[in-house]
């Protein structure tokens, strides 16, 4: 699914273009999925849990809230670039596939905003979660003008993260 979409687009992509793919037959895929968007949701949902698990497997209790930050956008950049075809489905592709897609990506964000808690810092879960929205949709700049610069895509991340999360409990700012 996730290299017919990124190929074609998902709109585009047919049920023949993803048995190709994955070099099954039509039967097989029926037997698995309604229909192409159930697929699609089934890709989404394995790719970000892939994802999340290297995010949450970087943090290490032991260091600074901000080398975590850095060892979290690390291992998040190394997760959306080791497979460019992937990387366009989770970050573009899914944005035309419906509400239930959409959904499911908040619910990805969700998962990772409740990685950055930082002890005594203000910002609410929600809008942790609305820095994790930020956070790709500066990737998703990065990847629709094609210029990946990952020393410069990493500070912009590490930058919004931490300065989005460096507003202490009690104050108005």
């Amino acid at each position: 699914m996730l290299r017919a979409a990124a190929r074609k687009g998902y709109p585009e992509a047919t049920v023949g273009d993803i048995v190709e793919e994955a070099k099954v037959s039509r039967r097989t895929f029926y037997e698995q999925f309604a229909n192409k968007e159930e697929c699609l949701l089934a890709a989404y949902e394995a790719a970000s849990v892939r994802v999340l698990r290297q995010v949450a497997s970087a943090i290490d209790r032991r260091r600074t809230w901000e080398d975590n930050v850095c060892a979290v956008v690390d291992a998040y950049l190394a997760g959306i670039t080791a497979d460019p075809a992937v990387s366009k489905v989770i970050l573009i592709e899914i944005a035309g596939a419906g509400p239930r897609a959409l959904a499911l990506r908040r619910r990805a964000y969700r998962q990772w905003a409740a990685t950055l808690t930082r002890p005594g810092v203000r910002p609410s879960l929600e809008l942790r979660q609305a820095v994790i929205a930020a956070v790709n949709e500066r990737v998703l700049i990065a990847v629709e003008q094609e210029r990946i610069d990952l020393p410069v895509l990493r500070k912009d991340i590490i930058d919004l993260i931490v300065s989005a999360m460096s507003v202490p409990v009690g104050t108005d700012a």
